[in-house]
């Protein structure tokens, strides 16, 4: 009888969960809100069809409009969006050519000497760039805020780190994907190691790296917005106020700009996408 592996990992999946429930107790009445819970969501829920455009009730005199807010939000979730993006995004390419097998495949590095330093320092790199992936951008965030406080730069590092550790993964995986006959031949014809890699392997991975880049850029846009929740100046930040105040209708304002914004990117970047496809 074959052996059905994907059966065998159900039946795993299946115990750890019954385990789960068991060990945490877990009732379905504990599931289930209370009716007062609920009626506080049907409250929330009613107000997305009613947004609210000027703040209700008495604000303090200098307090920025709602509109104003709204756009406020936006621009620092964009920005600090873009700057984790970037910046990993450069530390991530040559990291991730670094470790990958075709940087210093046999064609590219005939010395045994240097490919046996080269496995020592892919490991090493490779491990860093576990260990940054491993630790959610949010504990990131914890951690930079205890340290250097609200700034800027704390807030672009926290979503940095998990991005750059991902990348360094992805970027060697593409390298490795990508044929490398165009490497060879350029060996062969006397070309050397760099000029062999920058002219006949980056250019055919470099869509791939791109259109992975745009797609991240939309995960680290709604990992920004939940900065806000934390105290940065994101659309996350102003949600938070108002759900705590019980103004649905102005919370719904902030979260519909960041559905509207996360909606407007994933269109950019899809065309994009298709042009570097094309």
């Amino acid at each position: 009888m074959r052996r059905r592996p994907e059966l065998w990992l159900l039946v795993v999946a299946l115990v750890a969960g019954a385990v789960a429930f068991v060990v945490l107790d877990l009732h379905a009445s504990r599931l289930w809100p209370e009716p007062a819970s609920w009626r506080r969501l049907g409250r929330f829920a009613l107000a997305a069809f009613q947004p609210a455009l000027t703040h209700s009730g008495d604000v303090p005199t200098g307090t920025p409009s709602l509109l104003a807010q709204v756009a406020s939000g936006i621009r620092w979730t964009l920005v600090f969006a873009a700057g984790a993006t970037s910046l990993a995004f450069v530390l991530g390419l040559p990291m991730g050519l670094l470790v990958s097998q075709a940087t210093w495949s046999p064609e590219q590095v005939p010395s045994r000497a240097w490919r046996g330093v080269a496995r020592a320092g892919r490991g090493v790199v490779r491990s860093l760039a576990a260990v940054l992936r491993s630790i959610h951008e949010l504990l990131w965030a914890v951690l930079f805020l205890a340290a250097f406080g609200l700034s800027s730069g704390s807030a672009v590092l926290a979503l940095t780190l998990p991005l750059l550790g991902t990348f360094i993964k992805l970027f060697a995986e593409l390298l490795d994907e990508t044929p490398r006959d165009v490497v060879e031949q350029l060996r062969g014809s006397g070309a050397g190691a760099v000029t062999a890699l920058l002219v006949g392997l980056l250019p055919r991975a470099w869509p791939d790296l791109l259109s992975y880049l745009l797609y991240r850029f939309e995960c680290t846009l709604r990992a920004s917005a939940v900065l806000g929740f934390f105290g940065w100046p994101t659309l996350g930040y102003h949600l938070k106020l108002e759900w705590n105040a019980g103004d649905d209708h102005e919370a719904w304002t902030h979260l519909w700009a960041l559905v509207l914004l996360v909606w407007l990117v994933d269109r950019w970047s899809r065309s994009l996408r298709a042009r570097l496809v094309a």
